[in-house]
């Protein structure tokens, strides 16, 4: 599962560089303990997601991965860190319940907002921003979501990181769910690549 595989290379990574406490940019010796998060980034990552519906004939419920891809970009003001990111992930949550048809929900797609501690290599962060969801045979809902999570300098151009955050979706653009509300709970390990 890339899941498990993302994790296991992120624990190899970590091991390989946990005793590299420097780096050469530029002809210049760079500490990580005081790396910049400046920059723009680009991310990948895996995990989980669940999702239950309420409002219409029948409440859903389900689970399953997500993978995702995305580009955001930092500005470190000394203490603190705002950022802004686009992301998308792709799922196969199925939401079921006996004996009705199963409802496959297809991506989430974000727009994100982020403020953070800067604690040297180790960024402590929330998060909120503006949430589409788009349902297979049902066409999409829009809606908002709150996290948080950490992010971790590996090297000055390599993190990882842990995000879980919590959507809430409605307003579905379908005749047949224009009562629904949809709760879900997305959690991921990432990788990114700042420059």
């Amino acid at each position: 599962m890339l899941y498990k595989a993302m994790a296991a290379a992120i624990l190899l990574v970590s091991a390989a560089n946990a005793g590299a406490e420097t780096s050469q940019t530029s002809g210049a010796t760079t500490t990580l303990q005081d790396q910049d998060w400046t920059g723009v980034y680009i991310g990948i990552s895996s995990g989980s997601a669940t999702s239950k519906t309420t409002g219409g004939f029948v409440d859903l419920e389900g689970d399953g991965q997500i993978n995702g891809l995305q580009i955001g970009v930092d500005q470190d003001f000394g203490s603190f860190v705002l950022g802004a990111a686009i992301e998308h992930l792709s799922t196969d949550v199925e939401l079921y319940v006996a004996p009705f048809p199963s409802v496959n929900v297809a991506s989430f797609s974000m727009l994100k907002l982020r403020g953070g501690l800067d604690l040297g290599r180790t960024l402590p962060y929330v998060t909120t921003g503006i949430s589409r969801i788009e349902i297979e045979d049902i066409r999409t809902g829009g809606g908002t979501f709150i996290g948080g999570g950490a992010e971790f300098l590996v090297t000055p151009n390599f993190s990882i990181g842990l995000e879980m955050k919590r959507h809430r979706h409605q307003d579905f653009n379908s005749t047949t769910t224009s009562d629904w509300k949809m709760n879900s709970t997305t959690t991921q390990l990432s990788a990114g690549f700042r420059f």
